[in-house]
């Protein structure tokens, strides 16, 4: 009817150019052709999968249109926009997964680090628990050096001491006399080979120092190592005892719970011999029950032809009893009528001799003829009213009869009708029962399943316990053969520890012997000391030039003071040296007290000295005491006569003098 064209005029396109007919291409454009020749900073393999979800520009937006083509302009222009905004869409996107990839490279390096940052600072607590332990073990090793050292020093001290006093002993008897030169030179030689000894025995006593402390280091060494092996033992016996503590309270646990699995296996096996025992009751009597019964209708049509054949056998029994009871009664009636006649005949005869005998045959005629008549009339009158009697007797007791068996049957029905109900009832009860029993035995049967399956599972579960405790069993016995093992190590340790106390105490032993050998020497030379003094006492006499003991004595006085000197700059160097060691020690930490040990140290040595000073005082004052004890011993008793005897007699004597007082005599 219509051509298919189009229903307007297309419309007349226009000569002016439209909006951003003139814009200039943007950035982006005009360095599109720069892509190709730089390197992009993306990935030329991407690990991200490809989304599933179609991304823009998926989809192909142009439509076909049927109606005329717009003008080539603004179409060319729109397509422009287009492909520039598709351009930057698509930089975006290149930028938005760049910055995904930077991301993920910078998580998963900061992850890298932060497990590198881990491992270093689990590194460094190790490191710092090492060092930690080498430092204590430095501070006890540092300890027992100065210990060491102190008891060294004041050693040193005391022979420098001992020293000093025999050079000073040495110089006073070079300088009292000329004379003594030969003597001089015996004593220099003598001191020479002193000092030798004395170089000699400080060599040994260094290198005893230089042992002792290597002695004590691998001492030390050997005791950091036992206490660390100790403490690893004590770890693996810790962990292994309670290793097999676990192991003992699991089996414990394991033994429990088949114990009550077990009784409770056993429980549930009673339950279900019961059960067992009270279905076959329930079988037997439901069995019995199905035997003896028969079915309702049956039952109802039986007891029905019952009742009618009660009612009919008392209907019966009725009438045979009514027909008996008339019959005893006639016959008893009759009994009656014929004892009655008997009675009245024997009346009437006896009368009627008695009239035969007084009336005469005249009279007697008459009255033989009217008597019976009258005697029948009134006897079947008698009869009449007994026979009328015993009708009405017998129409009130069949009446009554009726009323009887009426109430009897009526009991009867009501005693047959509440059996009836009972029975009924006692059906429902038994219904009820036999359902309950059916139910009963449902739920016995779901029992027993529930109980087999339960008895499989504690017998599944016992298996297990048992798998369990076997090999709790053999875990407790390795353990105990590794507890066996660690032990027979610890005792070989133990062993071995000893073997080196031993060691170290045969050492020690040796060194006690070496200082008693000094202490022997050093005894020695006093002796010789207190020789040479006694010598000096008997040359002091012959001494008497005193310039040379004053030059001796400014001389003596020049080196004392140079020694004190020495000594003030030693106890400066000692100061100066333990200051640098409390800060090397205490790390200039002016809370910690290590800045006052050496102070303390110093208060120690000197406290030693004074102690080494007041038992040489004591000594000598004990030497004195003795002295004086053997010069009272020596006291004899004198006889005098004209006295009364005693015991003992005094006998004067000069007072006994000190060797330093004697000797001071002599100096200036």
């Amino acid at each position: 009817m219509f051509p298919r064209g189009a229903r307007f005029e297309p419309p007349k396109v226009s000569d002016t150019p439209g909006p951003n007919a003139y814009n200039v291409a943007l950035d982006s454009q005009l360095d599109t052709y720069k892509h190709g020749a730089f390197l992009e900073k993306t990935d030329r393999f991407s690990k991200e999968k490809p989304a599933d979800i179609p991304g823009p520009n998926s989809y192909n937006t142009q439509t076909k249109t049927t109606t005329t083509k717009p003008s080539a302009r603004p179409g060319s222009n729109n397509a422009d926009r287009y492909t520039v905004l598709q351009r930057k869409v698509e930089d975006l996107e290149r930028l938005h997964n760049e910055d995904k990839r930077s991301h993920k490279n910078e998580v998963d390096r900061l992850k890298l680090e932060l497990s590198r940052a881990q491992k270093t600072v689990s590194e460094q607590t190790t490191r710092l628990e090492k060092q930690k332990k080498q430092h204590d073990a430095l501070e006890l090793r540092i300890q027992e050096l100065t210990k060491s050292a102190s008891s060294d020093k004041v050693e040193i001290k005391e022979l420098r001491m001992k020293l000093r006093v025999t050079e000073h002993e040495r110089a006073q008897l070079s300088s009292k006399h000329e004379d003594v030169a030969e003597w001089k030179n015996k004593r220099k030689e003598e001191g020479r080979e002193r000092d030798k000894k004395i170089a000699n025995l400080e060599k040994a006593l260094e290198a005893e120092q230089k042992q002792r402390g290597s002695a004590e280091a691998l001492s030390m060494e050997m005791r950091v190592k036992r206490d660390e092996d100790a403490a690893a033992a004590r770890a693996v016996a810790k962990v292994l005892q309670s290793e097999t503590d676990a192991a003992h309270k699991e089996a414990s646990q394991a033994r429990l719970e088949s114990e009550e699995y077990s009784a409770e296996a056993d429980s549930l096996l009673q339950d279900l011999r019961q059960h067992k025992l009270l279905l076959k009751i329930i079988s037997n009597q439901y069995g019995r029950l199905a035997t003896t019964t028969v079915s309702k209708a049956t039952f109802s049509r039986l007891q029905s032809t019952h009742l009618t054949t009660q009612m009919q056998n008392f209907r019966i029994q009725r009438k045979l009893a009514n027909a008996e009871g008339q019959v005893v009664e006639l016959a008893n009636l009759i009994r009656q009528v014929k004892d009655q006649n008997c009675f009245l005949a024997s009346r009437l005869r006896e009368t009627e001799d008695e009239i035969r005998s007084f009336w005469s045959p005249s009279l007697q005629s008459q009255v033989i003829r009217r008597r019976p008549v009258d005697d029948t009339d009134t006897l079947v009158a008698a009869i009449e009213e007994n026979i009328r009697e015993g009708f009405d007797l017998r129409g009130h007791l069949d009446k009554e009869t009726d009323r009887m068996f009426r109430d009897y049957y009526r009991l009867l029905s009501d005693d047959i009708l509440s059996s009836y109900y009972d029975a009924e009832l006692e059906l429902a009860d038994v219904k009820e029962s036999k359902q309950d029993l059916s139910k009963r035995l449902v739920e016995v049967k779901e029992s027993q399943d529930m109980l087999s399956r339960q008895v499989s599972q504690t017998e599944g579960e016992r298996d297990c316990a048992r798998q369990l405790l076997k090999a709790a069993e053999d875990l407790a016995k390795s353990l105990r053969q590794q507890s066996e093992e660690y032990k027979l190590q610890t005792d070989d340790l133990k062993e071995k520890l000893e073997e080196q106390s031993r060691a170290y105490k045969e050492e020690l032993e040796g060194e006690k012997e070496n200082s008693q050998r000094l202490t022997s020497t050093i005894q020695k030379q006093r002796m010789a000391e207190e020789g040479l003094r006694a010598e000096i006492e008997l040359l002091g006499s012959e001494v008497a030039n005193a310039e040379r003991l004053q030059e001796a004595y400014r001389v003596l006085s020049d080196e004392v003071g140079s020694l004190l000197a020495k000594n003030a700059l030693a106890e400066d160097v000692a100061q100066q040296l333990s200051k640098f060691n409390a800060e090397i020690i205490g790390h200039q930490n002016p809370a910690q007290k290590i800045m006052y040990v050496e102070r303390i140290r110093n208060e120690l040595a000197e406290s030693k000295q004074k102690h080494a000073l007041l038992t040489r005082e004591h000594e000598v004052l004990v030497s004195q005491k003795q002295e004086l004890e053997n010069e009272v011993d020596m006291y004899k008793s004198v006889v005098v006569f004209n006295k009364p005897k005693t015991t003992i007699t005094r006998v004067h004597r000069l007072p006994l003098t000190d060797l330093n007082q004697s000797m001071s005599q002599y100096l200036p």
